[in-house]
Order: structure tokens, then C-alpha cells, then sequence
């Protein structure tokens, strides 16, 4: 429904462009008739239609915002909260005497309707430009209707849709809109195919749309929304310092890719000399490592890292077949009471059928992930001489595990042997409790369940940096048998 408001206002300003004056002058020109035409009534006719047109005195212009069939109805006192309050203001500068703006009177009120019924961010405005000279005159109004587009409340620089750039027009609003295709033609060809005229918008309903696919930049507020809503799942971060020469061209070869893999991946740039720290740590990315990028799944938050250093081609191939971030295997990763883990060897230690085994997941700057290890070494060197028990750990901020969610820090998890469900340890973070959990064959303690939800309660306090989920909405513990029965 989003889709088809955006189009059918799309139809609207494009339409509004075919029956507004192109140039002043014919606004004039209708006025001066208009004039005329009064001057050939009698003075008799003049006076009686006066009386019977009569307008009831003007209110106090305040800041309150009244509405005509949906329109809100803008003067110089309450524009700017009209721009602060809505997200996306349409406004329409009109001239009450115009023929141009009554034609496109209708039009607008229908659209005006359809965006509040559906609870839209955007609204539409008018302004009557004769009344509100200062507003003409600052957002330049020289012909009517003339129609503005105000983007998040930003009054210097609004989007104009006028006379003959309703094409530019049309081209700029599909570049904002990553998530619909948008198209132009001239082809008589193409008009007879779909018995469609010239300056129409035809919406194919039928075709699944695609994202754009240019490059989003990060340093445009309004790109948000448009990165964390998009219907494409699949992020591709590029990490490019703006102030080096090569990397700025390197970008613009990449959007090469970006075009091959339109509408499986939204390519995103982040710029370096800019970047906020905290989503330079999520993807484990330092200043010095780019040019770089990251891949991120959004549905299941699992990142993927470039095989090399950038080049157009590891790009495509990351895109084609992302795989997930690993540091190198450790030389003495097995000689401790931890085992330490990376994805290069997880599958092989976790998944071994042989072995139970405790993992935990861990990020260098949790504060509770420092709390818990040297606990989590105790508990290693308790198990140290039990061959079918391993405990280990992961740095889960500097490798991904595919089939492993993760959802804050630490997160533990056990791995039991043979073919059984993987465990979510929600238990207390004692040695007591977990050298139960593990005795048990992963089994908690009954007896602690009402300690369980405190601890939760402080499990909660991990999920920040990027979690989604908090602790009461991982997965139950699955109740498996214990260890050594059948």
C-alpha cells in the first residue's frame, strides 16, 4: 500500500506539472482576463454579486493548523510548526483566482486523503501565495501551482516539482525510494504496448520490486529508515576513507556490482573520516583497515567479511557467496583448560559427536563477559581431565558461526554429544550452578528456578551494542536427556 501511495503521488505531482502555467506570465494574463471579464458587468450585477460572495472576517492567523479535506492549510505563522511536526511535507502555493490550482484542487485533496487515511509520514499543505507574500517571495513562487516537497523538517533546500523537471523530478524521487523501481520512457512502441499516453505513471502491480541500486550514504539522516526497512535483507557495508584519491575511485567502480546485484544486496557507504565508533566495533572494523567491507544479514544479524583486501572483484565475490569472519586458529588453542575457539574450528570442536561441550560466547568489552572469566576458567580446569567434556570460549565480536545466534554477551551455550538439540544456558553465572548444568547433562538445577529469573533480570543488562533480544525471549531450555542414558 506504501508503494502504491508513493506512485499515485508521483502521478500526482507529474500531472500537476502538465496543467501548471509554465511561466508567470500566463498566471497574469488569467488574472488580467478574469479582471476583465468583472469590468464588463454593471454596477448592478457587481454589487449584487458582492453581497452574495461575501467572505466572513479573516481569523487571527496563530500557530494551530487547521485542515481542508485533509490539506493542511499553511500561513506564515504556523509553517514552521507544520515543518517540524511532519516528516515529509508536500505543500502546494497556490493562487485563488488561478484556473491551473482548481483543476489541480481535486486531485490534491484525494491524494491528501489517502496519505492520513493510511497514517502516513507524509502530509500535504497548501499555502495561498497571494495572501502569503513573504512565503512566495522566500521559496521563490513565480507560477502556480508550484509544488514543494519539504524533507525532514529542512526549510533551505525543498524539492521543487515544476513545468518541464517533472522528469528530473521523477528520477530524484526514485533514487529516495530504494525499494521501488522506477522508470522513464519516450518509446511509442512502449505507450501502444500498454495504451497508455504521454505524461502517465503506470504501476506494474504484478512485478516484484527491487531496491535501488545505487550507493546509500550513511551522513543522510533520511537514508535510516531506508536501510533498516528495506525488504532486502542482505547489507553490504563499504568502509572508504573520502579523503584518499584511490578509494573514492575504487567506490565508484564498485558501483558496478552494486548494479549486478540488483535487489539481493543494499550497498552501503561508510564513510571513515566520519564513522562513529561504535559501528566501526560492531563490524570489527579499525580506521587503518580500509578500504573494507562487511556483509550483514539482517534477519539473523550474521556478518560476513571481504577474503582480501577490496578490489571489485573480491567484491563480487562476496556478494555472490558471503562467508562468515574468522580470526586465525590459535597454535595453542587446545593447550589451556579453555579450548579457544574461532570459526575456523568451531564446527569441528562443537559439532564433534563425541564431546560435550560448553562454549562461551564473549565480546573483549563486556563487562559481565570480565566478570565471568575467571569463573569460566575454574570451570575449565574442574572438566580438564573429563574426555567427553570440553570447555571453550569465542570472541563472538571477531568471528561469526553461522548456525550459532547470538544475542548479547556472554551468551553460553551447550553442545551436547551426538545428535542432540544445542542448549541456551539461562542459568546463574556461579561455578556452583554451571558444574551442575554440567553434571547434569545439561540439565539446570530445578531447585534454582526462582534464582533463574533474577539472573535473567541481569542478563538483560548485556544486551546492548547492537542485541535485539532480551534474555526472557531466548529460546526455552530444551529438556534432553541426561548424560549417559539412553
Amino acid at each position: 500500500m506504501r508503494k502504491l501511495l508513493w506512485v499515485s503521488l508521483l502521478a500526482l505531482l507529474l500531472q500537476a506539472s502538465c496543467i501548471q502555467a509554465n511561466h508567470s506570465d500566463d498566471s497574469t494574463e488569467e488574472h488580467r482576463d478574469a479582471q476583465d471579464d468583472t469590468t464588463k458587468e454593471t454596477p448592478k450585477e457587481t454589487s449584487a454579486e458582492t453581497d452574495e460572495t461575501e467572505q466572513p472576517p479573516k481569523r487571527e492567523k496563530t500557530t494551530e493548523i487547521e485542515e481542508e479535506q485533509g490539506i493542511m492549510v499553511l500561513h506564515i505563522n504556523n509553517f514552521d510548526r507544520a515543518l517540524s511536526e511532519t516528516r515529509h511535507l508536500m505543500v502546494e502555493f497556490y493562487a485563488p483566482w488561478c484556473g491551473y490550482c482548481r483543476r489541480f484542487e481535486p486531485i490534491y485533496a484525494e491524494a491528501a486523503g489517502m496519505l492520513k487515511e493510511e497514517g502516513s509520514e507524509m502530509r500535504l499543505a497548501k499555502v495561498d501565495a497571494i495572501e502569503e507574500k513573504e512565503l512566495a517571495e522566500e521559496f521563490n513562487v513565480d507560477s502556480f501551482p508550484t509544488v514543494k516537497l519539504f524533507m525532514n523538517g529542512d526549510r533551505k533546500e525543498p524539492i521543487e516539482y515544476t513545468g518541464n523537471e517533472a522528469a528530473a523530478v521523477f528520477k530524484e524521487v526514485a533514487f529516495d525510494l530504494t525499494d521501488v523501481e522506477f522508470a522513464v520512457t519516450a518509446s511509442p512502441e512502449v505507450f501502444k504496448e500498454y495504451e497508455v499516453t504521454a505524461n502517465k505513471v503506470v504501476l506494474f502491480k504484478k512485478v516484484r520490486l527491487k531496491p535501488s541500486s545505487g550507493l546509500l550514504s550513511t551522513e543522510r539522516q533520511c537514508n535510516a529508515d531506508k536501510i533498516f526497512t528495506s525488504r532486502v535483507r542482505l547489507h553490504c557495508l563499504l568502509f572508504i576513507n573520502s579523503t584518499v584519491e584511490s578509494q573514492m575511485s575504487l567506490l565508484e567502480e564498485s558501483k558496478t556490482v552494486a548494479r549486478e546485484f540488483k535487489g539481493k544486496v543494499l550497498y552501503i557507504l561508510i564513510d571513515m573520516t566520519t564513522a562513529v565508533s561504535h559501528v566501526l566495533n560492531y563490524f570489527g572494523v579499525l580506521e587503518k583497515d580500509s578500504p573494507t567491507v562487511r556483509m550483514i544479514n539482517m534477519d539473523t544479524q550474521k556478518k560476513f567479511k571481504i577474503a582480501s583486501e577490496m578490489t571489485i572483484d573480491s567484491l563480487r565475490q562476496l556478494s555472490q557467496e558471503p562467508y562468515l569472519r574468522s580470526e586465525e586458529i590459535p597454535e595453542d588453542w587446545d593447550k589451556g583448560p579453555v579450548k579457544v575457539l574461532v570459526a575456523k574450528n568451531f564446527e569441528t570442536v562443537a559439532m564433534d559427536p563425541t564431546k560435550n561441550v560448553f562454549v562461551e560466547f564473549y565480546a573483549p568489552w563486556c563487562g559481565h563477559c570480565k566478570e565471568l572469566a575467571p569463573i569460566w576458567e575454574q570451570l575449565g580446569e574442574i572438566y580438564a581431565d573429563h574426555d567427553d567434556i570440553i570447555i571453550a570460549k569465542m570472541d563472538a565480536t571477531a568471528n561469526e558461526v553461522e548456525s550459532v545466534a547470538i544475542d548479547g554477551f556472554p551468551t553460553l551455550k551447550y553442545f551436547p554429544a551426538g545428535d542432540k538439540e544445542v542448549i541456551s544456558y539461562t542459568g546463574n553465572r556461579d561455578l556452583e550452578t554451571l558444574s551442575k548444568f554440567l553434571d547434569n547433562g545439561g540439565v539446570l538445577p530445578q531447585e534454582e528456578s526462582d534464582e533463574d529469573d533474577d539472573d535473567e533480570d541481569e542478563a538483560d543488562k548485556d544486551k546492548d551494542h547492537g542485541a535485539k533480544t532480551s534474555a526472557e525471549t531466548r529460546p526455552p531450555q530444551a529438556q534432553g536427556p541426561v548424560k549417559g542414558s539412553t
